[in-house]
């Protein structure tokens, strides 16, 4: 984690209305010795890593570890993914160009309905619940 974002999981962040603020009480070490790192929150991962980071113990402990930090999202992946057991994992410096899945309907990629949750989507397809379109990763058009 940056020195400069080690303030994201160093301590608990609570809710108090709409707005999220530090409640300065201290955060304990995150579990099964999990180096944390700040990356993305858009991955294009194996079908093992989702099925790790969604049903093992380690990626269900390091899921509710976060809960109460700073933009956990940014955290999750780029932190599990450097541990031992994940599946497909990335040791040491996180790449430089991270690529993007999202889900895009009827040509456009705006308003709620049309873009997914990438968690939600991988959750979906990992069970095998998510419908035939939402299988299908398109690319977004200026990246081709």
């Amino acid at each position: 984690m940056p020195k400069h974002n080690e303030w994201r999981t160093k301590f608990v962040f609570k809710l108090r209305g709409s707005a999220i603020y530090n409640s300065s009480i201290p955060k304990s070490p995150p579990p099964h010795r999990i180096a944390l790192y700040k990356g993305s929150t858009h991955i294009v991962a194996i079908r093992e890593f989702v099925e790790f980071a969604i049903h093992s113990k380690i990626g269900k402990d390091f899921t509710e570890y976060l809960k109460d930090t700073y933009i956990p999202d940014e955290t999750l992946y780029a932190s599990l993914q450097q541990h031992p057991l994940a599946p497909g994992d990335i040791h040491g410096d996180q790449p430089t160009w991270i690529p993007r899945a999202l889900q895009w309907a009827r040509g456009s990629a705006t308003g709620p309905g049309y873009r997914a949750s990438l968690l939600d989507f991988y959750r979906r397809f990992a069970m095998g619940t998510g419908t035939r379109n939402e299988r299908e990763t398109v690319c977004p058009q200026d990246s081709v």
